[in-house]
């Protein structure tokens, strides 16, 4: 297990779409909107940085569960890699586990860098370590679910040249829903009633409670979460199934 996800890596490393938009491209994006409009203060010793970090782990996250990782299991349907792999004696069940431990890593590394970005540069808040191991249980429980999303894409339509317009479509329309370009409360009503079902709308806008140690755990991202999690694996396991019966 620990050669597969060394491999991953070193092969993630190497694709320039996973690394830009996993990486760089939310510290493009704190860079450029905390200097457009300053760092101001929204009160009690907080100022835009400590609300503005969210939406860049979040801008973060999307690409790498909705582009990166269904373009990577597109991939292995067509090279048929996976099945030539099981020839071998390689474990196919372990090598999706590292296949998905891998995007995690990435995604952890992806928050990391935010901070150390927000921190050295913005004087991003450090919280309690309390507060910020329940922000990531509960982040790389979000992560999970947008994983899951992405692997429906990949059954759905297993083509890496179909994916990549279409995660692309799908992630700059949850970055309007979740309030990336504007205030989510500045939306229109029927925006703002959309996002309220998303999870990651609560990862952009309501962890900052948890980070502060005011709300620990968030409910409503919690049930939604498991929601989705539940309607993602029936829909995996039938599109599975149905797909294996065609064969």
């Amino acid at each position: 297990m620990i050669r597969y996800l060394v491999v991953n890596l070193k092969v993630m490393m190497r694709v320039p779409l996973a690394v830009f938009f996993s990486l760089a491209f939310p510290l493009l994006m704190m860079l450029i909107m905390i200097v457009s409009y300053g760092n101001i203060s929204i009160g009690n010793g907080y100022y835009l940085i400590d609300k503005y970090f969210f939406i860049a782990v979040g801008i973060g996250m999307l690409p790498l569960s909705l582009i990166s990782f269904p373009i990577w299991i597109a991939n292995r349907f067509e090279d048929n890699s996976l099945k030539r792999l099981t020839y071998f004696g390689v474990s196919g069940p372990k090598v999706i586990i590292s296949d998905v431990v891998t995007h995690i890593i990435i995604g952890i590394a992806s928050i990391l860098i935010d901070f150390i970005f927000a921190y050295v540069l913005f004087q991003l808040k450090v919280p309690p370590l309390s507060s910020f191991l329940m922000f990531l249980m509960q982040y790389i429980m979000i992560l999970l679910v947008h994983l899951l999303l992405g692997a429906l894409l990949a059954l759905i339509f297993p083509n890496s040249q179909v994916l990549l317009p279409l995660g692309m479509t799908l992630m700059f329309a949850l970055f309007m829903f979740c309030g990336v370009f504007i205030s989510f409360d500045q939306l229109p009503n029927m925006i703002q009633i959309i996002g309220n079902c998303l999870p990651m709308k609560y990862a952009m806008n309501d962890f900052f409670y948890i980070w502060t140690g005011e709300n620990l755990i968030n409910t409503t991202a919690v049930i939604l979460c498991s929601v989705y999690t539940v309607i993602s694996v029936a829909l995996l396991l039938f599109i599975w199934r149905f797909r294996h019966k065609r064969m």
